[in-house]
């Protein structure tokens, strides 16, 4: 299973158990097609929720838009292209992040002519930056105050 959230999460709280409900309920993964892990069940609810608050379409815009962009203009580097930066940059690392990892954020920083990186590990994953906040909110202040 791949997902946002990192190995430790997904062990921690459903380990390797079978989902519950709906169609592949009970049904081994290994055997069948239908077969699912809790964790996928998990997952799937999520995402159900999250259906009813978000505009599908903006979701189209968001993945386009992530797609075409690029930091660098062509045949720039990305070390020309963060060299340009002006303005200080902080950047904020989870540890169990999968998407932004500490070896991205290490490659990059000495890249950024004002840049820092702090790091904190919430073991949640991606996300953990919209739902722990208070795990580097003395960070982003300290910055803005700068």
């Amino acid at each position: 299973m791949t997902s946002t959230r990192t190995d430790h999460w997904a062990a921690a709280n459903f380990g390797r158990r079978l989902a519950t409900e709906g169609s592949g309920a009970g049904k081994d993964p290994f055997k069948s097609f239908a077969g699912r892990f809790l964790v996928e069940e998990e997952i799937e609810k999520t995402v159900i929720q999250r259906m009813q608050f978000f505009d599908a379409n903006s979701y189209i815009f968001i993945a386009k838009a992530n797609t075409l962009f690029d930091l660098c203009e062509p045949g720039q580097t990305l070390e020309q292209a963060l060299g340009r930066l002006k303005m200080p940059v902080k950047m904020i690392i989870d540890e169990s992040d999968l998407l932004f990892t500490r070896e991205q954020a290490e490659l990059a920083t000495p890249m950024l002519p004002h840049g820092q990186t702090v790091y904190y590990d919430s073991g949640n994953g991606h996300l953990s930056c919209l739902y722990e906040t208070q795990l580097f909110e003395g960070e982003i202040a300290s910055f803005l105050k700068a």
